[in-house]
Parts: structure tokens; C-alpha cells; sequence
């Protein structure tokens, strides 16, 4: 969490000297106009920051020193920030811990990076051990958003533009990515067109090249008809997992309709027993232990349920490593000379080595499709009984409350569902989804284990093309400058064909995170739904389709300035709460002088729910 404690302001605008103190909880401040609300609020941004920028207009008439002071407590560890001025550019700008462990030194570009890291990992829930490894200019922009998301952004009034929701859900990183690799794969590029030029004049005439170009050629061939059927194989696994995972979530709907039609049988023969009093008669000693006892299992399997989808996941992340590494391997391979002993057998020896554990791995995940299929069975075998558990619970209540007539409404509320319930299966056609989750399945296994195969084919080519490639080594070791030249060119082939793919990997999983992050976050905003106004959620669609600004302006047109107002207030506070550690917040002079009291109420409700620790309010004097 984070919270200020105090601001000290010297010669900045109209304060010669300011000190002021902040509580934990709500801060109410009183200023009219032109008194030092903006000042304020930039001052606390201005400590924060590390650009050389300042606000405009900020310094005090006629004085050459200006400085801030402010002390905060980040993690429950106090920090005091000192940043000074001389001619309006800054001399001096520190961080300290109270305890003094701890110190930076921000005009020194090392230590910023030691800050920004030191910050994020505080203040940033979607920090992880791979943004230490990230340029900079990415930290810095990172940072800037954590920190400025505190703050109402006076420049921008469209909610898309105060909120950098681009920066916030921590995509950015993939531009930087795909910039780098277009850079690559120009120099690529324009290296292999240079070296088609040299391979086209060394190679006139020379049989013996043509010969093994032919030789390679038919393995490239073979080579590339098989990662074609790789890629249909894939392509149709996609799309027909895509429609598994749909089917599977209309079969495990169809199988909860169903268990709760028994759960309400079970519930109407119970309530019945109740009016007949009858209720004694209705389970024996031995039936209630048997129910515990399935019961119990139930939860165990549940348990199990669980284990098996996280070995799912890490399956996932170990054939998608296992594919790299394969890919490593054949382009060392194809690049390979030989009489390569050196650094580079050694490296593919450890390449090797690694794709074996991967490989001895996945053989013990070989069954977990179908343990997670005998799992989900095993589960729906105890379901009922987990659910008369339930009702007996309920049973006991009723009866020992008497509420005959209770008793009655449950039991027409219970008929009432059923009927629904069946006509509903009936609609769906429930025999035909369960049928089709099963071939799906089946088909899904089947894709899987052609993929495995091919991949297997196409090692057994790429040794071969090995073996052609030391049969012209042979033949051709009078000539060592033509083979440099042609394991050269071969490398940049490749090398320019892995970069065009791992373009397209990184384009497609910067739109994968973008949409999973877009849809977290709505999920997040919609689990506040019920206190936030009506009008929000439909704003809020707008925002997360990262329109362009003359479109999101058409659609703010239709409400009202301070719905506006709300609107952004609200939005911060939510992007806040699921983007960072903060409970502090600075609201916006909207807060107390544009909108009712209604409104009002609601940001307070919505700061309550949150849990703020601290906010800071202006109010007019």
C-alpha cells in the first residue's frame, strides 16, 4: 500500500514556503480558486517522477531555488523524496528509507533502474521476475503509469486518454518486441541478399553444387510439406479445441441440469416426508454415514480435479518449450558443418540432453486427458450425494422449526423448477452435445498424437540432410571459402525464416494478452456491478475497445459533464485497485464541485468498497 504523510514546498508558484499534512483516511482540503490546488496536486506528482519535465509555470517568480519534499510509506516503510531545483533544472533528487537502508540517487541513470525495479515490485500487481529484464524506457513508462494513475490527469478529459489503458494492462512490452524484431529481420534481410550475390558467382558451372543443391532441396521439400502438415494438423487442432471447449461447457451444463433434477427429486421426496411426518423413516443411520461418506469423496475428487488441470498447464508450457528447442536444434543442424567439435557440439549435445527430460516428462502426463476425463466422471458419480448432504441439512432445520407451510412454498418453487429444467434439456437436445463433446474429445487426442508423429519424421530428414551435407564437405574440400559461403547463406535463410515466424508468434500473443487482459479486466469491473450507476458498464465497453478518440468522444457526447466526471473518477479508482498495491488516491476537483450529492455517495461507496486508506479531496473555501 502506499499513502503520503507530508508535502513541503519551497518557492514553487505562489508558495514561498508550504508544509502540509496528510492523515490516513479522508482528506478533505480547503482552497478556492487559484489557492494552490493544482500545485499541489503536480507537486505530488513532480516528487514522484523522474523526467526532467516540469509542470508548466512552476516555479516562484524571481527565485533561482525551488524544492519539494515528500515523505510517503510504501509497504509500511516510510520514504522521504527530496527533489531540487537550481535555474529550473534539477541538481538534487533522492529517495531514502527512514531506516536509512535504503537510498537512490535519481540523477544517476544506474540507480533510477534500481528505483524503478525497487517500486514496481512494491506498488505493481502485474510485476514479475521478467520485467527486471525489460529496457528502461519501458520501466520508466511503467512506473509513470503506476504512479500517475494516483493523480487526476488535468490534460485529457476523455476517459481513454486519462487512463493509458494500453500501458495499465503491461502490453506494451510486445511493441517493443515486435519493433526489435522488424529491425532484425531487415538486417537479415538485406545480409542474405547480399550473400545471394556471392553464392550466385561462386557456384557457375560447379556440378558437383548443383548436385547437392538438388539433394537439399528435395529434404527442404520433404522438410517443408511436412511443417505444412504441421500447420494444418495445428490449425485443426485450434479450431477444434475451440469447439471442445466449447462442447465441453455445454456438456458440463447439460450434466449439472441434470444432477440438479435429481437434487430437486431428492428435495421433494424429503419435503414430502416432512408433511407426511414422515421424516423419521426417510434415512436409516447406515444411509446418512453412506452419504458422508460419498461426500467426502466427492471433495477429494475435486481435490484431484484440480492437481490434474495445473499438470495440464505445465504440459502446455513444456511442449511449447520442447518445440523451441527442437527448432534451435534444426537450425544448428542445418548451419552445421562436419567438423563442428567445438562450442557448437557441445551446445547441441545440452540442447539434446534437454529435449530427452522434456520428452520422459510428457510420458508421465501421456494419460492426463483421460485422468481428467475419469476425474470429472468419478465427480459426477458423488454428486448427489454431496447434494443430499446439503438438503438433509435443511431437513433437520424444517423439522425442528415445524414450518409446515414453508415446507409447502419450497416444495411448489422445487416442481415448478424441475419442469423448466426438463424442458430446457429437451430444447438443447442434450444426447446430441454430449455425443459431440465425446468425438471432439477423441478427435483432439488423435490430432495430438499426428502432430508427435510428424515431428519425429522430420528429425529423421533433417539428420539425413546432415549426412548430404558432409558428403559435400568431402567432395568439396579443395574449396573450404564456398562451403563457408553456403553455410553462411543457408544460416541467414534460416535465420530469416525463424525471425518472420517468431514476428508473427509475438503479433499473435500481444493480441492474445490484449484480449485476455481487456476481458480480466471487465470481469474485474463487472464483480463491483452493483454499486456502480447504471450507465457505467456501457461507457466502460467503449474504453476497453481501445477505440480511436473521435469515436469514444461521439459516445461520451451523450452524457451529461458530470456524468463525465463520475465516470472518470470512478474508472481511475477501479484501475487503481487492480493494477497496483496503491490505497491512496487524489480526486478530482469534480469530486465536491461538479457532482450532486447522489453522486457523491456513490464515490464514497465506491472508495469504501475499494478500501482506500487514503484520499485526498479539495473542496471550495
Amino acid at each position: 500500500m502506499m499513502v503520503f504523510k507530508e508535502i513541503e514546498l519551497f518557492n514553487i508558484r505562489q508558495f514561498e514556503h508550504r508544509l502540509m499534512n496528510f492523515k490516513t483516511g479522508f482528506n478533505l482540503i480547503a482552497m478556492g480558486p487559484a489557492q494552490g490546488k493544482s500545485t499541489l496536486t503536480e507537486s505530488l506528482r513532480t516528487a514522484l517522477s523522474i523526467s526532467e519535465l516540469n509542470p508548466p509555470d512552476y516555479f516562484r517568480e524571481g527565485t533561482s531555488d525551488s524544492a519539494v519534499r515528500l515523505v510517503a510509506v510504501i509497504n509500511h516503510k516510510e520514504y522521504s523524496i527530496r527533489k531540487e531545483w537550481t535555474g529550473q533544472r534539477v541538481n538534487h533528487h533522492t529517495v531514502r528509507s527512514e531506516d536509512g537502508k535504503l537510498a537512490f540517487d535519481l540523477t544517476d541513470s544506474a540507480q533510477v533502474m534500481r528505483w524503478l525495479l525497487h517500486f514496481l515490485k512494491l506498488a505493481d500487481k502485474m510485476f514479475d521476475e521478467s520485467m527486471e529484464t525489460m529496457p528502461v524506457n519501458l520501466l520508466s513508462q511503467r512506473y509513470h503509469t503506476i504512479c500517475g494513475i494516483m493523480f487526476p490527469d488535468n490534460h485529457d478529459e476523455s476517459a481513454s486518454h486519462s487512463i493509458r489503458l494500453h500501458t495499465l494492462l503491461n502490453i506494451h512490452l510486445y511493441d517493443h518486441i515486435n519493433l526489435e524484431l522488424n529491425n532484425i529481420r531487415q538486417i537479415a534481410s538485406d545480409s542474405l541478399n547480399e550473400f545471394k550475390m556471392k553464392r550466385q558467382a561462386a557456384i557457375i558451372d560447379r556440378k558437383i553444387v548443383e548436385r547437392f543443391e538438388e539433394d537439399l532441396r528435395q529434404t527442404d521439400n520433404q522438410i517443408k510439406q511436412l511443417l505444412a502438415v504441421i500447420d494444418q494438423v495445428s490449425a485443426s487442432i485450434q479450431a477444434d479445441e475451440a469447439d471442445l471447449r466449447q462442447a465441453d461447457k455445454i456438456y458440463e451444463f447439460i450434466v449439472a441440469k441434470k444432477h440438479e433434477i435429481e437434487k430437486i427429486d431428492f428435495e421433494l421426496r424429503s419435503y414430502n416426508s416432512i408433511l407426511k411426518n414422515d421424516i423419521g423413516h426417510e434415512f436409516t443411520d447406515d444411509e446418512i454415514r453412506e452419504i458422508e461418506k460419498k461426500k467426502k469423496m466427492y471433495e477429494q475428487i475435486s481435490l484431484r480435479e484440480e492437481s490434474l488441470h495445473k499438470k495440464i498447464v505445465e504440459r502446455g508450457h513444456l511442449e511449447r518449450n520442447l518445440n523451441g528447442i527442437l527448432k534451435e536444434i534444426s537450425q544448428y543442424q542445418i548451419s552445421q558443418t562436419a567438423s563442428d567439435t567445438g562450442v557448437g557440439k557441445t551446445k547441441l549435445d545440452a540442447y539434446t540432453s534437454e529435449v530427452n527430460r522434456i520428452r520422459e516428462t510428457l510420458k508421465s502426463y501421456s494419460s492426463l486427458d483421460q485422468d481428467m476425463e475419469a476425474a470429472k466422471r468419478d465427480k459426477n458419480l458423488y454428486q448427489s450425494s454431496h447434494d443430499k448432504h446439503l438438503v438433509i441439512g435443511k431437513l433437520k432445520q424444517f423439522v425442528s422449526q415445524n414450518e409446515q407451510k414453508k415446507v409447502k412454498s419450497l416444495i411448489e418453487k422445487l416442481e415448478q423448477d424441475r419442469d423448466i429444467i426438463v424442458k430446457e434439456l429437451e430444447q438443447m437436445q442434450s444426447t446430441v452435445h454430449e455425443d459431440r463433446y465425446r468425438d471432439l474429445f477423441s478427435k483432439v487426442q488423435q490430432f495430438r498424437q499426428q502432430i508427435v508423429e510428424l515431428q519425429k519424421r522430420i528429425e529423421l530428414l533433417y539428420d539425413k540432410r546432415l549426412e548430404t551435407l558432409r558428403n559435400f564437405e568431402e567432395n568439396l574440400s579443395a574449396e573450404p571459402d564456398l562451403m563457408a559461403m553456403e553455410s553462411k547463406f543457408r544460416r541467414q535463410v534460416h535465420l530469416k525464416k525463424y525471425l518472420s515466424v517468431i514476428t508473427e508468434v509475438a503479433q499473435f500473443l500481444q493480441e492474445d494478452l490484449r484480449a485476455s487482459r481487456r476481458a480480466e479486466f471487465r470481469q474485474h469491473i463487472l464483480r463491483h456491478g452493483p454499486i456502480l450507476p447504471d450507465f457505467f458498464v456501457q461507457l466502460v465497453e467503449y474504453v476497453l475497445q481501445f477505440q480511436d478518440k473521435s469515436f469514444l468522444q461521439a459516445q461520451f457526447k451523450r452524457y451529461s459533464h458530470s456524468q463525465i466526471a463520475e465516470f472518470n473518477l470512478i474508472f481511475r479508482l477501479l484501475c487503481i485497485d487492480y493494477a497496483t498495491h496503491h490505497s491512496e488516491a487524489v480526486l478530482d476537483e469534480h469530486y465536491r464541485w461538479l457532482l450532486d450529492p447522489v453522486q457523491m455517495s456513490r464515490i464514497d461507496t465506491v472508495l469504501q468498497h475499494l478500501n482506500f486508506g487514503q484520499c485526498i479531496a479539495f473542496d471550495k473555501a
